[in-house]
């Protein structure tokens, strides 16, 4: 990798993100988080590229793969070894701080989604184990499922965990 491509498609990135930061922030302000959360998932396999929240992985993919690239590491390892180089800064600070705007984003959703839930109920943090047994809050009804609960026969479940984007 150079560090002109590097930087690229950092910015590629950045843009990609921002742009559905944007979006997501406009979408959210014309209804609740239930509303708006409901609105990005419900969508079928063909039109998810379409969607707001899916379109950053669509650009991390198309960027990795131009960068010829598989994992996340790889393009840290090498923005660390070459941070000395200013552009190389300059694009990795950016694109830092559009992943902080997203992380308060989604605590926004995550305070307004669960504004009248049960205090009782456990929330998920980074690091806990996860289990099929593990409850969870069916986003539509508000009720404690577990993944177990949510399959059986020929019914699949696909979860979807959109708290960290890369």
């Amino acid at each position: 990798m150079e560090v002109k491509e590097v930087c690229k498609s950092l910015t590629a990135l950045w843009d990609a993100s921002q742009e559905a930061l944007t979006q997501c922030k406009a979408h959210l302000s014309q209804g609740s988080a239930k509303t708006f959360m409901a609105s990005q998932l419900n969508g079928t396999k063909t039109d998810l590229g379409s969607n707001v929240l899916f379109r950053i992985a669509h650009a991390y993919a198309g960027e990795y793969k131009r960068l010829g690239i598989t994992k996340y590491a790889q393009l840290e390892d090498f923005c660390r070894q070459n941070f000395a180089n200013a552009e190389i800064q300059d694009c990795v600070t950016a694109l830092d701080e559009v992943e902080e705007e997203w992380q308060d984003f989604f605590l926004n959703i995550d305070k307004e989604s669960f504004e009248h839930s049960d205090p009782q109920t456990p929330e998920v943090q980074v690091g806990d184990l996860f289990t099929f047994a593990s409850p969870l809050i069916d986003f539509d009804t508000g009720e404690q499922v577990s993944v177990k609960s949510l399959g059986g026969g020929d019914k699949k479940v696909l979860l979807i965990f959109l708290r960290h984007l890369i």
